[in-house]
């Protein structure tokens, strides 16, 4: 991934137009642990299926969007509660709660088109060592791809080695200290780091 790549969260549940950027420093690789920062506590985290994209594109037609990306895998998007909920009470920018350093470990990437099954459908797990467990499925796989980058690209161009992280499903889960996170999609683990 390049230096100056971005990552989008999608949430297709809100108003067209919102969508949250974080910066590349937030993206955690390799299976690192991840440290929960003093400023963060309480901390909490959710799983998101994560997009790697794969070509330049502005204003993608969704029709064509299935070109734009080429590899999914699993993310966990760390989040300080407390400081999100003082942004949203205070309308501030969120950016200091959700894109502090290392707030998104993200799993290894796995080929689309090796993944995806003959109806489409993905489906995830991420589990910890504390007991918590986060599944879902996205029954339209490409679908829900393409929309995403429809959407993302009418506002910003897209690069090769952008992410996007798709909505999770399940609610956030506590991030417990000196726990272990598991990731797995569609039956083959991607992700896999301690917390600490």
């Amino acid at each position: 991934m390049h230096n100056n790549s971005r990552q989008t969260t999608f949430n297709s549940n809100v108003d067209e137009c919102a969508l949250y950027t974080l910066p590349d420093t937030a993206i955690q690789r390799n299976g690192k642990p991840m440290f929960v920062p003093d400023f963060a506590i309480p901390c909490a985290f959710n799983a998101h299926v994560a997009l790697r994209i794969s070509r330049l594109g502005r204003s993608v037609s969704e029709r064509f969007a299935y070109r734009y990306w080429d590899a999914v895998s699993l993310a966990a998007h760390f989040v300080a509660i407390s400081l999100l909920e003082q942004a949203q009470r205070e309308g501030l920018p969120w950016a200091t709660a959700t894109g502090f350093d290392s707030a998104v470990p993200v799993g290894n990437f796995l080929d689309k088109d090796a993944l995806l099954t003959t109806d489409g459908q993905l489906t995830y797990r991420m589990t910890s060592s504390a007991g918590q467990l986060m599944s879902g499925i996205i029954p339209d796989m490409e679908r829900v791809a393409s929309a995403a980058i429809a959407r993302i690209s009418r506002f910003y161009m897209i690069r090769n080695g952008d992410i996007i992280l798709l909505p999770a499903s399940s609610p956030h889960c506590e991030a417990v200290i000196d726990s272990h996170i598991d990731g797995m999609i569609s039956g083959t683990r991607v992700l896999g780091f301690n917390v600490k």
